[in-house]
């Protein structure tokens, strides 16, 4: 890969220029698509997981769903070794994208304030808008998120090792998310309607700190 896929994601993060982050950021995505799946997929495995910079760790989630997207799309035409329409996605993307981090974020019982002074609260919501992308859009299950509960599936989750990850996804984010939200039900913003949890999100002073390249 060119030397500026290494360049673009600080740009993209920390550059003091809304306009050249975003440049960098579709410049980025850009030549990304350039590369072969295998690789695509690697680059933003590291990028949602290992970046030094939170932002990129944020926005490497729409890189993500682009990719996704696009391989969903073209997936009749796509080869059957693409990650981004294979078992291997889930497998890679799950423990990185939906869980919080640190993954006990939620049982230490941080306040909301605590909360919204991390870079949880993008990165969760840009994780949760994938997964709802990848329930509504991948009508094939190609990425196996869900198993029909037949023999047949079970034989094969039996011999691949690979289990229903929408019921891991849902033990490991969405409830303790429910459960957080729960908890704050009392603070102001927050109320109960018709059995259903409202919540407002209250901006804090240090999020002008948490730029994102999309901004």
């Amino acid at each position: 890969m060119s030397p500026l896929a290494e360049v673009l994601p600080s740009l993209a993060s920390i550059h003091p220029d809304p306009s050249t982050r975003f440049l960098a950021y579709r410049l980025l995505a850009m030549l990304l698509k350039l590369a072969p799946p295998s690789i695509h997929f690697d680059i933003l495995k590291d990028l949602a997981s290992e970046s030094e910079f939170p932002q990129m760790r944020t926005a490497a989630i729409g890189l993500v769903k682009e990719a996704v997207l696009e391989s969903i799309s073209r997936a009749s035409l796509a080869s059957t070794s693409n990650p981004f329409v294979s078992p291997r996605f889930m497998k890679t993307f799950s423990p990185i994208l939906f869980r919080p981090s640190p993954p006990d974020l939620f049982s230490s019982n941080p306040s909301l304030a605590e909360f919204q002074d991390s870079s949880e609260p993008p990165r969760l919501a840009e994780s949760i808008g994938l997964l709802y992308v990848l329930l509504r859009r991948d009508v094939e299950n190609l990425v196996r998120i869900i198993f029909d509960i037949t023999i047949a599936s079970y034989l094969f989750m039996y011999q691949t090792g690979i289990h229903d990850e929408f019921e891991t996804v849902n033990s490991r984010l969405l409830k303790p998310i429910r459960s957080f939200l729960s908890s704050i039900q009392s603070i102001r913003g927050c109320s109960s309607q018709h059995g259903e949890l409202s919540c407002m999100y209250f901006p804090s002073a240090s999020d002008s700190h948490h730029i994102s390249p999309l901004r």
